[in-house]
């Protein structure tokens, strides 16, 4: 089972290359950097609410508490710093 989180550019919709994803729960923490499609794959997730941390030097900090479950695709759009 696993979860696969999609990182894009808010504004050209393209994916964003090697950005530090996080996953964190109560009893668990995960990191993996989104690899050349903006994907970030996490395999031991169980369902249950997390919190999402996405950090990238050029996009500004994203942060979300969101419930996921297994198998789950989630789409993120992260805005420039600078925009």
């Amino acid at each position: 089972m696993t979860v696969k989180i999609y990182v894009k550019d808010k504004t050209t919709k393209t994916p964003v290359r090697f950005v530090s994803v996080r996953i964190e729960s109560m009893n668990l923490s995960e990191a993996d950097d989104t690899d050349g499609d903006g994907i970030a794959e996490f395999d031991t997730i169980v369902d249950g609410k997390y919190n999402i941390k996405i950090r990238h030097a050029d996009y500004r900090p994203y942060t979300e508490k969101m419930f996921i479950s297994r198998n789950s695709v989630i789409t993120i759009k992260l805005q420039r710093a600078w925009d």
